[in-house]
């Protein structure tokens, strides 16, 4: 790799790295003097700060596995135009999708799944909207096919 593209990189993570690390440094040089001068006070703090902590991460732990155990859900059920199975391949592109062109603005704090993935049948595809926390499958739209054997009739 050549070096200016390595530099180009790693500099953002460097540029981070260099903020993040001397504002934990002072905050633990903070939290240090503040334990020191009110023991009593701190403590508590200090407890309060680690349950509130350790609640996050089991939420988050928890917020995964129900992640995964819909995906592998996704992954058993059959398309509802085919009826073959979507697979873990399919079920793995809707629960993480592509992400946007790096050329198009997207705000990311406006868009909102509303607990939906989009799913497209292997076989014949068929999209489909899969709601994760219902567990039920929605036939969004067919194929081309689908479209002249409607224009026929």
């Amino acid at each position: 790799m050549h070096p200016s593209a390595t530099l180009k990189r790693f500099a953002p993570h460097l540029i981070a790295g260099a903020i993040w690390t001397p504002l934990a440094l002072l905050t633990l040089y903070g939290a240090l003097r503040f334990a020191r001068s009110f023991p009593y006070v701190a403590y508590p703090c200090f407890a309060l700060f680690a349950a509130i902590f350790i609640a996050a991460v089991l939420s988050d732990m928890r917020h995964q596995r129900r992640m995964r155990e819909s995906q592998r859900l996704l992954a058993d059920l059959v398309c509802p135009a085919c009826g073959a199975a979507f697979g873990i391949s399919a079920a793995e592109e809707a629960f993480n999708p592509l992400s946007e062109p790096s050329d198009m603005l997207v705000d990311d704090f406006l868009v909102d799944d509303f607990g939906c993935s989009t799913v497209v049948c292997g076989e014949c595809k068929t999209e489909s909207i899969f709601h994760r926390l219902s567990h039920k499958l929605t036939r969004l739209r067919g194929t081309a096919s689908d479209a002249w054997a409607i224009a026929g009739d």
